[in-house]
């Protein structure tokens, strides 16, 4: 075998360099070889890192976190057991994930649909566990925080009729504000009013509100109905009317006519009508002293049921009437107390969360025959049709402790939520069965020809409005 580099060395004319030269050539070409698998190795080494943390994550994502991509149609919405917020079809198909609350250790709850389908607004916490404002929609990966201030914690949500806008409550250091959050424009929510009590209704238009801040007249004299411009710069136009005792007011679809209960000179509470466009008001109906109405209007804008207490207990117990929105035709639909009302979206159907009581059931504690008796409640669905004058029952298992906190405020969610199929034929409940282990989303068919369906398990649901 031939020795090259002797070659090398013996020919005096040869342009190659010397061999100290050659060996420090060499050496450099080492360490840089060296040095570029050192960094190729650790390139590598933190590319695998990063796919074991990505991937499954992104693969999360995807199957978890993209719940909708347009308008959602006959959906419904539910807060469940595990805290998450889960979409799933009446039939029980199709159920997804919008949250993870075990990754991100939080609580969600008060599903809020928009009218037009395309997105679902709830509150939760942040990273920081403060309380915030989501909103979902097929345009984020995740549900996005659009609301998350310290000591200002939201607690109800309401969208505009035309679905541009989320308007919520704040709970603030000493009032309550009322807050409209734009949907082109989300990072900046900006204050339409203060008060507390507060409680509103929109226009169909989305750009108004008539507000009722400050309870009855008779017991705050600065409480009052307003009209809220919800423009760029909000204006307000006090009406020189005296509130009674009611919580929210109604606004009629084709935006010419608002209702609200007030107090003449003489204390008198009646149910009124006002033509928004001339500030005309009428008188409807008279109301009975002590306690308070709570007013819903049906989605044709053609009659009002109304439920009408006389205490003042957390939960409504009273009676409940239907009259047409000119005040004529009213007669009661049930001789049983009434604790809340929600229209069908045809107008045809009423459901009626009705309480029982059964006041045979002996104390235990205490002994003897002088022993109190208990009164013990158990609340019941039932169904009033319209058409037929026919009251039914619909299911006798007592809703979840979730549902029940929105009971007191029924009239006010009536506006922002739905329990009802678009078709009106079907109905959401959360209740705990005997022979379950944790509460269950049961749909109802108020048609009678159905068994009820379990489409899941969880405390709170709501369909959306299409």
């Amino acid at each position: 075998m031939e020795n090259k580099q002797d070659d090398i060395d013996s020919d005096p004319d040869s342009d190659s360099a010397p061999p100290a030269q050659i060996n420090k050539k060499n050496k450099r070409l080492v360490i840089l070889l060296a040095g570029l698998t050192f960094l190729a190795c650790f390139l590598l080494i933190c590319l695998s890192g990063f796919m074991y943390w990505a991937v499954p994550r992104f693969i999360d994502n995807f199957t978890s976190f993209h719940p909708f991509s347009g308008p959602i149609k006959n959906q419904i919405a539910f807060v469940g057991n595990d805290h998450n917020l889960w979409l799933v079809s009446p039939d029980g198909s199709n159920l997804r994930a919008v949250s993870n609350s075990k990754r991100e250790h939080r609580e969600y709850a008060s599903p809020t649909w928009s009218p037009d389908g395309r997105y679902l607004a709830f509150l939760g916490q942040d990273a920081n566990r403060h309380n915030a404002l989501y909103i979902a929609s097929g345009k984020f990966s995740t549900p996005h925080p659009y609301y998350n201030v310290e000591d200002s914690s939201p607690f109800y949500l309401y969208w505009t009729p035309d679905s541009r806008a989320l308007s919520f409550l704040t709970q603030e250091t000493d009032a309550i504000a009322l807050w409209r959050l734009e949907v082109a424009s989300p990072q900046t929510p900006r204050v339409l009013d203060w008060g507390n009590p507060f409680y509103w209704a929109w226009a169909s238009s989305g750009d108004e509100i008539l507000a009722h801040v400050g309870g009855s007249r008779a017991d705050n004299e600065k409480a009052q109905l307003s009209f809220v411009q919800a423009q760029k710069k909000s204006t307000h136009t006090q009406l020189q009317i005296a509130p009674g005792h009611f919580q929210a007011p109604l606004w009629s679809a084709d935006g010419q006519f608002t209702y609200y209960v007030a107090a003449d000179e003489t204390g008198q509470e009646a149910i009124y009508r006002m033509a928004h466009a001339t500030l005309e008001q009428r008188k409807l109906q008279d109301l009975p002293p002590n306690g308070a109405t709570y007013l819903t209007l049906s989605p044709d804008g053609r009659r009002i049921a109304y439920l009408k207490t006389n205490n003042k207990h957390p939960i409504p117990f009273g009676s409940v009437f239907v009259m047409d929105a000119d005040g004529q035709n009213q007669r009661r639909l049930s001789q049983r107390s009434v604790s809340s009302v929600y229209w069908s979206p045809d107008s045809a159907k009423l459901a009626l969360l009705i309480v029982s009581f059964d006041d045979i059931t002996p104390a235990v504690k205490g002994g003897g025959l002088a022993s109190p008796l208990e009164r013990q409640m158990q609340f019941q669905w039932w169904v009033y049709n319209l058409n037929t004058d026919h009251l039914e029952l619909l299911s006798d298992i007592d809703p979840t402790s979730e549902f029940f906190k929105t009971v007191p405020y029924f009239d006010q969610h009536h506006h922002s939520l739905t329990f009802w199929s678009p078709d009106s034929r079907y109905f959401v409940i959360t209740t705990k069965v005997a022979d379950a282990d944790a509460p269950l989303v049961v749909v109802l068919d108020t048609a009678g020809q159905e068994s009820p369906r379990v489409v899941g398990e969880g405390v709170m649901a709501v369909w959306s409005w299409q």
